[in-house]
């Protein structure tokens, strides 16, 4: 919640050590392990369509967690903007996620 102009260096020092903790804040392998927990129960239990509404952080925690590829670096770049929509699938591997709205995407048939 602190201006990133006035506050960035500090933000990437704890991006590149996410171990630390804050002060007044959670550290990253923290949220990344509430995430994981909260998803990993939420969709093995949830039936049919349900909405989460949630941060960037946890986006792109998702990104990563469900793509074994994914180099997402927290509090560093999104998997969406600001209101933006991703939508999770379950396929026959686990699951994939893909932004939906709030991201521009090429277009599959021309330009």
């Amino acid at each position: 919640g602190k201006d990133k102009d006035v506050y960035g260096f500090l933000l990437e020092y704890f991006v590149d050590n996410p171990e630390l903790v804050p002060p007044e804040g959670e550290c990253l392998d923290d949220l990344e392990e509430r995430t994981e927990d909260f998803f990993d129960y939420e969709l093995k239990h949830r039936k049919g369509l349900t909405l989460y509404v949630t941060h960037s952080s946890n986006i792109l925690t998702l990104g990563n967690l469900f793509d074994e590829n994914a180099t997402g670096r927290q509090e560093a770049e999104e998997l969406v903007g600001p209101g933006g929509v991703m939508a999770i699938y379950e396929t026959e591997d686990g699951y994939e996620i893909e932004p939906v709205f709030g991201k521009e995407v090429d277009n599959e048939f021309g330009s």
